[in-house]
């Protein structure tokens, strides 16, 4: 779908220092997964005109989500107690531009993802967080910054959303041997229990590539 405004349109601006919105929305549902419990709790400035809409999220924006669960395939997965801080994240949509609307709005920022326990047969349960940068349009929208368990795992992360192909990601990370085989021990759970790093460094990549067909 395309959207845009006449050449000719009458110009207009509106500006809105402070807004603040309260808001419990209803379930979401994408691709297998089905996200419950979602709650709004935004901050923003907008500055809008007949060309462009730009959203700031100020300190205090978050969204959480109760529940986010695998609903298709054969191995469960569930995310439990995902909160979104979104502080200092900008939106900004081109109202005169061509093409769909995704490929004209775009998002940069710093974002934090903390999730209170993340539940899957090859993990122990406990708290993940993510904490970086986004920058992109919603067509192709990049992640990037460090992931971090309570286990003591650390890891770069960059991920990149096309939502016309597919979703990417990279995972990296270099840690002193001892302390990435008590990371490791930690959460996955089927480490084998005589396997011991006591010394060097270890050095681990992984690309995941998930179709959206």
């Amino acid at each position: 779908m395309t959207f845009g405004l006449p050449a000719n349109a009458t110009p207009w601006a509106f500006s809105l220092q402070q807004g603040r919105m309260d808001l419990a929305l209803p379930d979401y549902e994408i691709a297998g997964w089905k996200a419950t419990g979602i709650h709004a709790d935004i901050v923003n400035s907008v500055e809008a005109s007949n060309k462009q809409v730009g959203v700031t999220f100020r300190p205090g924006s978050r969204l959480t989500i109760a529940r986010i669960a695998r609903q298709s395939g054969s191995t469960p997965a569930e995310l439990i107690d995902v909160q979104l801080d979104l502080a200092d994240t900008e939106v900004a949509v081109d109202l005169g531009a061509p093409g769909a609307m995704p490929e004209r709005t775009r998002i940069s920022g710093n974002v934090r993802i903390d999730v209170a326990e993340i539940r899957h047969p090859s993990l122990k349960p406990q708290r993940w967080w993510f904490q970086g940068e986004t920058s992109g349009t919603l067509a192709d929208l990049k992640l990037e910054g460090t992931l971090n368990a309570s286990s003591g795992l650390t890891a770069d992360l960059v991920l990149r959303n096309q939502l016309a192909s597919n979703l990417a990601a990279h995972i990296s990370t270099t840690m002193a041997a001892q302390n990435a085989g008590e990371a490791l021990a930690a959460t996955l759970l089927n480490w084998p229990e005589l396997l011991a790093l006591d010394s060097g460094e270890l050095t681990l990549q992984a690309n995941l590539r998930l179709n959206s067909t």
